[in-house]
């Protein structure tokens, strides 16, 4: 399982006691219900609530497929910009005539 994402809260003591953090916790949560989620919940040295959630994927067989998949099909950003690379800069391109004067 690799971590996708994480987000970071920071909630002040003073102002929010821990039943607030919770239910904020408990919201997190329900936004992200299809994916694995890990809470850490510390009080730094400035008395803040710092909630991290990191949210991490479930590798199951399928999506290991679809990734496969779509990496395979993914062409190169070199393969893609094909008319940009067979075009020489200093040179005219066809069709366009061109008149100095």
């Amino acid at each position: 399982m690799d971590n996708r994402k994480c987000l970071v809260y920071y909630f002040d003591s003073k102002k929010y006691d821990y039943a607030k953090v919770q239910e904020s916790i408990d919201e997190t949560k329900k936004e992200y219900n299809k994916k694995l989620i890990e809470v850490n919940v510390e009080i730094n040295k400035y008395g803040m609530y710092v909630i991290t959630f990191y949210i991490k994927n479930k590798n199951t067989f399928f999506n290991k497929i679809r990734l496969f998949f779509r990496k395979k099909n993914k062409p190169l950003l070199q393969a893609s910009n094909n008319k940009e690379q067979e075009q020489e800069y200093g040179k005219y391109k066809c069709g366009i005539l061109y008149h100095p004067y």
